[in-house]
């Protein structure tokens, strides 16, 4: 074999691993996305208070098999926590499902986490993608949809599925790095 058939077979090689990895990551993403649209609605009562509240959820549509602790109206970080697992994040001993650790259920601690890990990263002004995360101090969510002119999000706490979504100022942004 010849030098330059050597590195053209190289190339090659390195461009069938390098859309593997595209397509391993897109794989992912779309098992985060799936998951949160999956184990979520858009409830008109909450099963929590009665209704009484405006934090509405319904647990019926929640993944409780897997995941069965009742955080009331703090479910955020955990529903989040969970879709990232579920898009293949490994576990660790600082995040783990009811470990006693407060990574996987405080929206602070779980990007302070996942920033450390660089498992997540702040997203480009103006550059919101399918599967990225939006959080401020008391609330995350994650971008499952995006048509071109609006954006919809798919969170727990205040229960949604797919709603249409406002961007603001209030809110940080997060590109996700799934691998």
């Amino acid at each position: 074999m010849t030098e330059e058939m050597e590195e053209t077979a190289l190339a090659c090689n390195n461009d069938i691993m390098l859309a593997e990895a595209n397509a391993a990551r897109a794989s992912s993403e779309a098992n985060a996305v799936f998951y949160m649209i999956g184990y979520s609605s858009n409830p008109t009562v909450c099963d929590y208070c009665g209704g009484a509240c405006n934090a509405i959820r319904d647990r019926s549509k929640w993944n409780t098999s897997a995941y069965p602790i009742d955080y009331g109206h703090n479910d955020c970080a955990d529903y989040v926590s969970q879709a990232l697992k579920h898009a293949g994040f490994a576990t660790d001993d600082n995040w783990a499902y009811n470990n006693g650790k407060n990574t996987w259920t405080s929206v602070n601690a779980l990007i302070n986490y996942m920033l450390s890990k660089g498992r997540i990263g702040m997203a480009p002004s103006g550059v919101i993608k399918v599967g990225y995360l939006a959080a401020n101090s008391g609330h995350i969510m994650m971008v499952t949809a995006f048509d071109g002119v609006s954006y919809r999000y798919s969170a727990h706490t205040r229960d949604r599925r797919d709603a249409a979504m406002t961007l603001g100022s209030d809110y940080k942004y997060y590109n996700v790095n799934y691998q």
